[in-house]
């Protein structure tokens, strides 16, 4: 079930839990060997970077209709 424009249901709502716990745990991940290996996980960045993710995707869905477009239009 896909919600419609301006509109989002309980199916974009979980998607977007779930991309915000993969989108901040690869953010963070990437961050981590970039630095200074594992052991510099900085739990802050995690969960700046889930909400980011997370806040984006509904967004997203918020702003498009059943068939993905932007506005309703294109």
């Amino acid at each position: 079930m896909t919600s419609n424009f301006l509109d989002l249901n309980k199916n974009d709502l979980l998607k977007g839990l779930l991309m915000a716990i993969i989108g901040g745990a690869l953010f963070t991940l990437q961050q981590a060997f970039n630095d200074c290996g594992i052991a510099c996980i900085s739990w802050v960045t995690m969960l700046n970077a889930s909400l980011a993710s997370g806040v984006a995707y509904l967004i997203k869905n918020y702003f498009t209709d059943h068939n993905g477009k932007l506005g309703g239009k294109f």
